[in-house]
């Protein structure tokens, strides 16, 4: 069943979505999904606790949903396995080792507080929580424009600027290949470290989803050539060029 005839559907706790979360979340889920095999899923920010259930009907059978929120109140909120459900802040490394210690999901959806500090240290937190293959979505990226959430159009520190600069860390090689003259440290090594793991950063109305390797990325892209004529131009093919891609080669999922 489509997340939209789920949603569609549903009549126990209240969720909300922006419409078009609903097509993505179907679009970029479908290729795990249709694999069959259980996944995990974490979510920051349940409010009325409706989204998880969604999950749950969703997710292949023998999946594990797992919410996370702030809010006390939320212990009001009764689920049965595979739902679990932990009053805490995700932005705290103890929290996260408190309720999940050293586990990794497959998917991760950030529908917290949506303040862009909180966005960004979300981040850095469960990031590295992401299976290889896995998903990271951050919802309600409108807030990183309006002063509430700490936002603005092309302010720094913003979700959708930090986020923006992600692109860098995709393409560090060649970055590299041309460094800038005064490369701070901090920098530099975030960015070779997301290199190796970051597959994608895709940017829709108000959401943002990332990808990871299937596995870590241990050497640059190579350039590659096929066929024997030059109708137009000669140009010269490094060996490397020629060697036959592999299948089991393939870091995207």
């Amino acid at each position: 069943m489509s997340l939209i005839d789920i949603f569609n559907s549903h009549k126990d706790y209240y969720t909300d979505k922006w419409e078009q979360y609903i097509y993505v979340y179907d679009m970029e889920l479908k290729h795990i999904i249709e694999k069959g095999a259980p996944l995990s899923l974490l979510e920051v920010g349940i409010a009325n606790g409706g989204s998880l259930q969604l999950w749950e009907r969703f997710l292949p059978q023998g999946s594990k949903i797992y919410g996370i929120d702030i809010n006390p109140y939320c212990e009001n909120i009764k689920y049965e396995p595979p739902i679990e459900l932990y009053i805490g802040d995700a932005g705290k490394e103890e929290d996260l080792n408190k309720f999940f210690g050293n586990q990794q999901f497959d998917i991760i959806i950030d529908d917290g507080s949506h303040i862009c500090p909180d966005t960004i240290n979300n981040f850095y937190r469960l990031f590295p929580r992401l299976k290889n293959g896995g998903i990271y979505i951050v919802e309600d990226v409108i807030a990183s424009y309006g002063k509430y959430w700490k936002g603005g159009f092309r302010k720094k520190n913003t979700t959708v600027e930090f986020f923006k600069g992600l692109a860098d860390a995709i393409n560090f090689d060649h970055v590299m290949k041309n460094p800038p003259r005064f490369f701070n440290k901090n920098l530099k090594n975030e960015l070779e470290e997301l290199n190796k793991c970051l597959a994608s950063v895709a940017f829709y109305d108000s959401m943002i989803v990332l990808k990871k390797y299937n596995k870590p990325k241990e050497k640059p892209f190579r350039q590659i050539g096929a066929g024997l004529v030059f109708p137009v131009a000669e140009f010269p093919i490094p060996d490397e060029a020629r060697i036959p891609l592999k299948e089991d080669e393939n870091l995207f999922t």
